[in-house]
């Protein structure tokens, strides 16, 4: 559990700054994002594993762009709604 809930939150690092460019090629991503997940102490098994049946799938990104309720892309999202004081507490907790 410990382990999903670190690749989790290197996935959301890496994935704000990944989509601003919509171009981005998904392998090169994989390929980049596999070596800060290696940086971090996730193994290269465990990271493998984890992104054996990840794909790009285009829809997700146009319905986040364009969400029904309102139009607010991940970065904004996110950024409205944590802050460095709560991912200080996440992490104690998860340490605990």
């Amino acid at each position: 559990m410990k382990l999903i809930s670190q690749i989790f939150f290197l996935f959301l690092l890496t994935i704000l700054n990944c989509y601003s460019s919509e171009n981005i090629n998904f392998n090169e991503w994989k390929k980049n994002f596999k070596k800060v997940a290696l940086a971090n102490d996730i193994s290269e098994k465990t990271f493998d594993t984890a992104m054996q049946n990840a794909r790009f799938l285009p829809k997700v990104i146009e319905y986040d762009r364009f969400q029904p309720e309102f139009y607010e892309d991940t970065k904004t999202y996110i950024g409205k709604r944590t802050s460095t004081k709560k991912l200080k507490k996440g992490l104690d907790f998860l340490r605990k």
